[in-house]
């Protein structure tokens, strides 16, 4: 049945006891007592474009002593009924089992070898009940992490990002139909473009923070693929043009070395050599660029200029283009 009540509120329902019970027991243990919990907001627009994103913060009772914690939810935002109701569904699925399968069985892997695990938030509870999906996971911020400005490239510190690599299998992935049209938009805009963006205007700007640590979040759209690609995607969306080009190398070297250890220290053979990762990145850069392109206008744009996507239905589709295409041509 249609669904219309897309509030966040309403959203805010799907933290049920049973699921905030099972986070508290994973996290704290069986003698973990609830006592009280609610759910706040936990981020702005631009920040997250497909679910809700809450905090709940939760009291709890364990060893006859109070205590507080802070979980961040992730849930379905109850949005008219369309054809992103299958997306989400298939997204929160893959989500919670990369989370719970695959990074917690490859970080045991990596425990053996005496390497260090995979830096992504701990999965303590979930619900896959369609229509109702959503999960609890550690709060990063109560750690002191804080979400990187979207609008800014990353320096060569934050790019320093070789502990994932054994695991360097996101791809971009998105909707058939608005992808269609926005890969159309891109294509318009290298072919009309023309020298008038030789000399660009600085659209991002670099800052020289040193990163103490770093996690990596949100896995909904992951899948195995060619680390070109996910390589590239990085290189191109991530990071100014000028560092790009000046750090590429050093950046390629980063990755190998790490990825050739975890293959090294478990005694199996390296899948490709410096060489062949370095023409597979050539043969994939087009898609990176056209990737950048048509991330760009979302992730720098102000809360007026986005789709809002807590409204959208299959009739939106004409509006939700013509929007993406006025600020193409504004970017």
């Amino acid at each position: 049945a249609e669904n219309n009540d897309n509030t966040p509120e309403k959203c805010y329902e799907l933290v049920t006891d049973s699921l905030v019970k099972s986070a508290l027991e994973k996290d704290k243990g069986e003698d973990a007592e609830l006592i009280s919990f609610e759910v706040k907001p936990f981020t702005k627009a631009g920040d997250n474009y497909l679910c809700v994103i809450a905090e709940v913060l939760i009291k709890y009772r364990l060893d006859d002593s109070e205590y507080d914690v802070s979980y961040v939810a992730k849930l379905n935002p109850l949005r008219p009924e369309s054809s992103m109701d299958e997306v989400l569904e298939e997204m929160f699925g893959r989500e919670t089992d990369i989370l719970s399968i695959i990074i917690e069985g490859m970080n045991e892997q990596l425990e053996m070898l005496d390497l260090p695990p995979i830096k992504a938030p701990k999965l303590f509870s979930w619900s896959l009940e369609k229509n109702n999906e959503g999960f609890l996971a550690e709060n990063l911020r109560e750690e002191g992490f804080k979400m990187f400005d979207r609008r800014k490239g990353m320096d060569l510190n934050h790019c320093t990002l070789e502990d994932w690599n054994d695991i360097n299998h996101l791809a971009y992935q998105t909707f058939d139909k608005l992808m269609v049209s926005e890969v159309e938009n891109t294509c318009d805009y290298l072919k009309n473009a023309g020298p008038q963006y030789e000399k660009c205007e600085k659209w991002l700007t670099d800052h020289n923070d040193i990163p103490v640590d770093i996690r990596f979040v949100d896995f909904q759209n992951s899948k195995k693929a060619s680390p070109a690609l996910d390589f590239n995607y990085f290189l191109y969306s991530s990071i100014n043009g000028d560092l790009r080009l000046a750090e590429r190398d050093t950046m390629i070297g980063i990755y190998y070395d790490a990825f050739q250890e975890v293959f090294e220290k478990s005694g199996k053979p390296v899948p490709f050599s410096i060489p062949e990762l370095m023409e597979e990145l050539d043969n994939n850069k087009i898609h990176a660029m056209c990737c950048a392109i048509l991330l760009v206008p979302s992730a720098i744009a102000d809360k007026d200029e986005l789709f809002d996507m807590d409204k959208y239905k299959d009739d939106d589709m004409e509006e939700c283009v013509k929007l993406t295409k006025e600020n193409y041509r504004k970017y």
